[in-house]
């Protein structure tokens, strides 16, 4: 593995620590959730994949609709919230590259669905282009399981 980033770095803490099934206080909970789909309320944002080659974000919002802020602030706060996803994403994909981690498809029948009332809490996101697109579309399809061979690379970053 190339020379180490600190993002890579949580990435790989996370991923160890959700296959110990280990309490994990990981700054990156909350995009690796999103990631991972689903809806739920302790979630700030999430991914969904309406179809294949097809992605949303949807951010959660406790308040009342006629009480979300302004469509350029939520864009804004989502164009972070993308860029961090699809960093995390690419970092992903080299640890799948360098055959650090396993790669299992998840079932597409088996996706999550959208809550009956989402549009009243959750508000979609629908901006990506083809280079964010692909990263995010390939991760949300997978779960990866580390290796031993990323083990011994953890162990030596915390020695």
């Amino acid at each position: 593995m190339k020379v180490l980033k600190p993002l890579r770095k949580q990435i790989i803490n996370y991923i160890i620590a959700e296959n110990e099934e280990a309490e994990s206080s990981n700054i990156l909970a909350d995009y690796m959730h999103a990631i991972e789909g689903g809806f739920n309320p302790n979630m700030k944002f999430t991914l969904y994949l309406p179809a294949a080659n097809k992605l949303v974000m949807y951010e959660y919002n406790k308040k009342e609709t006629m009480q979300w802020c302004s469509r350029s602030e939520f864009y804004t706060e989502c164009e972070k919230i993308k860029k961090s996803l699809v960093e995390i994403a690419e970092n992903i994909i080299v640890l799948c590259q360098d055959n650090y981690v396993r790669v299992l498809f998840r079932n597409p029948n088996e996706k999550p669905r959208l809550p009956q009332d989402y549009q009243e809490h959750w508000r979609a996101y629908e901006m990506f282009m083809k280079g964010e697109l692909e990263p995010l579309l390939y991760v949300c399809s997978i779960r990866v399981v580390p290796k031993l061979k990323l083990y011994k690379f953890w162990e030596k970053l915390h020695l």
